[in-house]
């Protein structure tokens, strides 16, 4: 049996690629006499799918899809490789903004905003605004430059959990004191100016992620779909909602 090695997975994504028009037809006859599995080429047919689809995706993205870290490590040679395989190592959002339409504006979708937060800070953001032409997509598809804070202060667009934590605590801070900030649980303690209540919130950028009790749950994005006839499990407020409110 063959071991799967470089030169055998660049010449699988050449055959992969050089037949994306008849791929139902490929014939794959060539690796299985090496020993190549069905199983293998099917692995390294969905990444190169996906990171052709989404070249920013990373380890993590494909491991939570259902990929195993084994998969990765021997089917891949590394995740980083594969990359390099496919020539997209060095991938930037620059290069995701030179194949869009920038003629009217152009709309973010959050999970890229998140991949590449550092970029977008360095290079198209002023204080806490993206530039004029760009915005982020958040929950109900609203689209947003920033975070507005009773109108009286901004917030950037949160990347991190912590940062959603912040701009959450500076939404309350009008009504209620700060009092403390877990970061390892991403779980924030306030207490009602008037009445003296303590409340907690769990704070994170995907709803999908909470896991902790407490009074109020805050996200920025609401990647949740309750089963139909199943009552929701915990209300949810959305971090752009609580300017309102």
């Amino acid at each position: 049996m063959t071991r799967l090695n470089n030169h055998y997975r660049k010449q699988l994504i050449n055959t992969l690629q050089n037949g994306a028009s008849y791929r139902d037809t490929l014939d794959f006859s060539y690796f299985l006499h090496l020993g190549i599995t069905q199983a293998e080429i099917g692995t390294i047919d969905y990444v190169c799918d996906q990171l052709n689809r989404c070249p920013w995706l990373e380890e993590t993205d494909f491991i939570n899809k259902g990929v195993s870290l084994w998969q990765c490590q021997n089917i891949l040679g590394g995740f980083k490789n594969f990359r390099e395989l496919l020539g997209i190592e060095d991938y930037s959002f620059s290069d995701w903004l030179e194949q869009q339409d920038m003629s009217n504006g152009l709309a973010i979708p959050y999970f890229l905003y998140q991949k590449f937060a550092t970029e977008i800070r360095q290079d198209f953001m002023e204080n806490m605004r993206l530039q004029h032409n760009l915005n982020v997509v958040l929950s109900n598809e609203q689209q947003f430059q920033y975070i507005n804070v009773h109108d009286v202060a901004e917030c950037v667009i949160p990347a991190t959990d912590i940062e959603a934590a912040v701009a959450t605590i500076l939404m309350f801070c009008v009504t209620h004191k700060y009092k403390s900030l877990d970061t390892m649980r991403s779980v924030v303690e306030i207490e009602d100016k008037i009445t003296e209540q303590i409340i907690s919130i769990e704070v994170k950028c995907l709803a999908s992620k909470f896991n902790e009790r407490t009074d109020l749950s805050v996200c920025v994005i609401d990647d949740t779909t309750p089963k139909k006839g199943m009552p929701k499990l915990r209300d949810i407020t959305l971090l752009q909602d609580l300017a309102s409110t």
